[in-house]
């Protein structure tokens, strides 16, 4: 997609950790985690419960931690329930 000139948008990430979650493989979700870092798209409710679910399926609860405590002001029902989940 990148390489044909496409930026990704909230929406393909969200895609994106949804289609790594059942696979649980974390270096790939930290990859796509650091793109969206990168493209300073990480600061949403949606995208970041999309990366506690992705990681809490993956066995990767450290990372689960760090991005659950950042959104201490944001949480919601998907957020608790992806870490109840971890």
């Amino acid at each position: 997609m990148m390489q044909c000139g496409w930026k990704p948008s909230k929406v393909t990430f969200i895609n994106i950790h949804s289609a790594l979650s059942p696979l649980s493989v974390p270096e790939l979700g930290k990859q796509v985690h650091a793109l969206m870092l990168k493209d300073g798209v990480s600061e949403s409710i949606t995208l970041e419960n999309a990366l506690l679910s992705c990681y809490a399926k993956s066995g990767v609860m450290e990372y689960c931690e760090n991005i659950f405590a950042r959104m201490h002001n944001r949480r919601d029902g998907m957020s608790w329930n992806s870490m109840l989940a971890g």
